[in-house]
């Protein structure tokens, strides 16, 4: 059997399987909201799908030959995909007012719930000896589409500054003054492990978190708005400055 004919099925198992739960979805909005909303929601989740289905053929392409598990990913590869089809689901709530009743509660039980396995699907690709280029491009790219769909919803429920979008588009911002720097022929250094940048990403993960709560949980002040979106602003202009080449004494610091 061909690595092209088992990503094929692959990706149309990926594609297939979870229409059934956002179809599963529908029919649990279908008793509460009227059909125009459950189709809008149902038509951003899809798309959404589509995108995760992209993001994974990139996944594949980085490493052509060299990820045969990624075809029968282990249970480590299943976590993150199926974290991603939890952010699906999320984005479908990004064209809608803020839903009332119990409802009220499923946004952040998604985003929370995909932060929780965002927490395991490492850990268990490290146990399981199933770490890959595959794993950790799509469990980056999972990270950021997951921030960038939380603050977009915390701002569009009012919950978060529209400022706080920045905090949101940075790692989009720095992918693009890489992307820049490789068209024009300019060197990019590595990004050496960094612990800051693993606080600060739990940090604000929590508080877009915390949110997306239907109670008020955190102050609403846009100073601790500030205070957490200043540190990740920060730990994201210090890692240009390494993979710039502005600053060579961070890459033997950590």
């Amino acid at each position: 059997m061909s690595h092209r004919y088992r990503q094929h099925r692959y990706i149309a198992a990926v594609f297939f399987a979870p229409l059934f739960l956002i179809g599963g979805g529908s029919a649990l909005l279908q008793s509460t909201w009227i059909p125009e909303k459950v189709c809008r929601w149902t038509c951003a989740a899809v798309l959404a799908l589509l995108i995760l289905i992209w993001r994974i053929l990139i996944a594949f392409a980085k490493e052509p030959g060299k990820l045969p598990e990624a075809y029968f990913s282990g249970l480590a590869n299943q976590l993150t995909i199926f974290r991603g089809l939890l952010i699906c689901l999320l984005v479908g709530f990004l064209f809608l007012n803020p839903p009332e009743g119990f409802l009220a509660w499923i946004p952040g039980f998604l985003y929370s719930t995909a932060l929780i396995m965002d927490g395991f699907d490492g850990y268990l690709a490290r146990l399981c000896k199933e770490t890959s280029a595959f794993g950790a491009f799509l469990d980056r790219d999972l990270d950021a589409l997951g921030t960038l769909i939380g603050v977009l919803l915390a701002v569009h429920y009012t919950r978060l500054p529209d400022w706080y979008i920045l905090a949101g588009m940075a790692y989009y911002l720095f992918a693009c003054g890489e992307w820049w720097r490789e068209k024009c022929g300019l060197p990019l250094r590595p990004l050496p492990a960094s612990r800051y940048r693993r606080h600060v990403a739990v940090v604000q993960s929590v508080f877009i978190a915390l949110a997306l709560l239907p109670v008020s949980v955190l102050p609403k002040s846009d100073m601790t708005a500030a205070l957490v979106m200043i540190p990740v602003l920060a730990g994201f202009l210090r890692d240009w400055r390494i993979v710039a080449g502005y600053d060579l004494r961070a890459l033997s610091s950590e």
